[in-house]
């Protein structure tokens, strides 16, 4: 199960906030809410294996993941290896909307999960899902790597 580190995130009022908005993203693109332990059970429903060209164990991969506020990042990005998906400063702006951040969680986890090597050509292909296939306005790539 991924798991949402909460004490990662500032315990101001927008640290606080994005962690709520975080926690709403979560549960849109899940379907359930986060447990009191940060833990997410289910792996994102709106990505469909065949359709978007996942690795098989794209579930396996999502229950790996831990998501968690980063100062030291500047929009947001993922450490393949780590499975570690960081949400930095930028996202403590009040203007930043809950499906901003879907997108961006959903956009990280997809470079881990995308079934192409060559990471040149996910963007791409994360633009044809998050806008085309799932319905979002925007890809909000200008706020990850």
């Amino acid at each position: 199960m991924a798991t949402l580190l909460t004490a990662t995130f500032p315990g101001d009022t927008e640290g606080q906030a994005l962690l709520r908005k975080v926690k709403i993203a979560i549960a849109n693109i899940c379907g359930h809410g986060v447990s009191k332990k940060g833990v997410v059970l289910t792996a994102p429903k709106k990505l469909d294996k065949e359709r978007d060209n996942l690795k098989d164990d794209y579930k396996k991969i999502w229950k790996e993941c831990t998501i968690e506020y980063d100062p030291d990042e500047t929009g947001a990005s993922v450490l393949m290896s780590k499975r570690q998906i960081r949400l930095g400063p930028f996202f403590l702006r009040p203007s930043i909307r809950v499906t901003d951040l879907e997108e961006v969680i959903l956009h990280e986890f997809l470079h881990v999960a995308l079934d192409i090597k060559d990471r040149q050509f996910h963007h791409g292909l994360m633009t044809q899902i998050l806008k085309y296939e799932i319905g979002y306005p925007e890809d909000s790539a200008a706020f990850v790597d």
